[in-house]
């Protein structure tokens, strides 16, 4: 199977606890197993929410791509 990229969008969530997360939002053409996974990503406890969107943000700003290859 060929290399697979798409390009993420990471969000932040919590749980209901009031825990902050980031995930890496699905958007329709994404094939990534990544993605339908639903992978997110646990920070250090005592993370804020606004502590969390700043890391999301940078993500957005500094990952383009992802790709994953299936084989």
């Amino acid at each position: 199977m060929a290399l697979q990229i798409a390009e993420p969008h990471f969000r932040v969530s919590e749980f209901s606890d009031g825990t902050p997360f980031i995930f890496i939002e699905l958007r329709q053409g994404d094939e990534l197993e990544l993605f339908r996974n639903r992978t997110d990503f646990r920070l250090p406890g005592g993370t804020t929410f606004e502590q969390a969107e700043a890391i999301a943000a940078y993500l957005n700003t500094h990952i383009d791509r992802i790709a994953e290859n299936p084989d």
